[in-house]
């Protein structure tokens, strides 16, 4: 009896625990830096090389000796050092240069610019770049000095390169703006108007005006999705409208973000997070993940092998590209990626306590796996199969369950029965 009461307990607890959610995790098998993404192609740098990881057909192509890349639409620019390919690829005599080239996905086609210049980033036909002219030996603006950081543009169909004259760095360009950083120092003037020339701010270019604006705010590596910038400011995620001029502090904690609509996602301790631009809430996805990228549901990232284990299983400790593509689990109308309880439904996305998962989930389902432990069962099943993985939570096959339960409670049951035992007895001459 004490059998039959065992197995009708396991059945219950399994019929009354529910089932845990997960995103859908894709590991590229790639080590990495530095991803990018647009449509299905992920660019990205490893040793020195620019690479891309077609999602399609999970196929990899070394393209160029380079780094730093950036993607839109068929073409991806990035920079390359004439040292490293030990050629004078701006033909001026000397090989000391870092150039800007950029390939063409639809013709299979390195062209090179033949500009100097770092951190390049494209849309549509524009590449923007920034040139330091200590390093090019070159007066760029109009100040005294030749120490300072210039942010450049060069149109891909007229080829015609363009000076800004505006010192700054790490230009992140759309349609109609370029938004970068700019150091006071480099500048000689206290942009923020808090009486030093310690900081780094936020400025903007317009390219049909060619006026250049202050923003007045601290921060660093700003993205530009169509004029709208993200940015860490005092480890805090800010959103600049560059045509309003709105400056929006979310009060989130966080660094690296990046922007795709309604979407931004960043980091914050080593982990991924989300923010929805429509409802103003945020989502722990509780993966380990820096240097995020987005596209459409796609976000792509690097994860260090030194917090989840060998995910590659080669036996080293590196930094390997991984993407989380969205689904709607809980049917609730929120993508995954921007659901902060995507095991329930919730589509007002409440979360009181601002801990970026939601209020649904803190009140009336139980803890949840932590992403860690997930990770693991992850990485164990990659060294078994040793191959490309793409791990998925699912529904736990509850009925299955029940009915091996229950088979194994009745076999209990009738195997300590006094009949049986009488029967074994039997058997064995006792």
């Amino acid at each position: 009896m004490r059998y039959a009461k065992a197995g009708a307990a396991l059945v219950l607890l399994l019929i009354i625990t529910p089932t845990i959610q997960a995103l859908e995790i894709i590991n590229t098998n790639q080590a990495g830096d530095n991803p990018k993404i647009y449509g299905d192609i992920i660019v990205f740098e490893q040793n020195n090389e620019i690479k891309t990881y077609n999602i399609r057909n999970e196929q990899t192509k070394t393209i160029a000796k380079g780094n730093n890349p950036a993607i839109f639409a068929n073409k991806i620019v990035f920079q390359t050092s004439e040292k490293q390919v030990n050629e004078d690829l701006n033909n001026n005599g000397q090989k000391t240069d870092t150039i800007i080239q950029y390939y063409d996905l639809k013709n299979d086609k390195i062209i090179n610019t033949e500009l100097a210049g770092e951190n390049p980033t494209i849309y549509s036909n524009k590449i923007a770049f920034s040139v330091n002219e200590e390093k090019e030996k070159i007066k760029l603006n109009n100040d005294e000095d030749k120490e300072d950081d210039i942010i450049m543009f060069y149109n891909i169909e007229t080829k015609k390169l363009t000076n800004t004259k505006a010192a700054g760095n790490y230009p992140s360009t759309g349609p109609e703006y370029i938004i970068f950083e700019t150091q006071e120092k480099q500048q000689e003037y206290d942009l923020n108007g808090d009486k030093d020339k310690e900081d780094t701010i936020i400025r903007t270019y317009q390219y049909s005006t060619g006026g250049i604006e202050n923003t007045f705010l601290i921060g660093s590596r700003p993205q530009n999705d169509k004029g709208v910038a993200v940015f860490s400011s005092n480890n805090e995620i800010i959103i600049y409208n560059a045509d309003s001029g709105e400056q929006t502090k979310t009060g989130l904690k966080g660094q690296n973000p990046a922007k795709y609509k309604n979407i931004i996602t960043y980091t914050n301790k080593g982990k991924l997070y989300t923010y929805n631009l429509k409802t103003k809430t945020c989502a722990s996805l509780d993966i380990f993940g820096e240097k995020p990228a987005i596209f459409e549901s796609t976000i792509v990232f690097i994860t260090p092998e030194q917090k989840t284990g060998d995910l590659n299983n080669n036996g080293k400790q590196e930094n390997i590209i991984r993407m989380l593509k969205s689904e709607d689990i809980d049917k609730d109308g929120v993508p995954d990626i921007i659901d902060n309880c995507m095991d329930v439904p919730n589509k007002e996305q409440t979360d009181a306590d601002k801990d970026c998962i939601g209020d649904v989930c803190d009140k009336e389902a139980p803890k949840p796996i932590r992403q860690e432990e997930k990770e693991k069962k992850i990485i164990t099943q990659e060294k078994k199969e040793k191959e490309k993985t793409k791990t998925r939570a699912t529904k736990a096959p509850i009925i299955t369950i029940i009915i091996l339960l229950i088979t194994t409670a009745i076999f209990l049951i009738r195997y300590f029965s006094p009949r049986q035992r009488r029967k074994r007895k039997k058997s064995f001459g006792f």
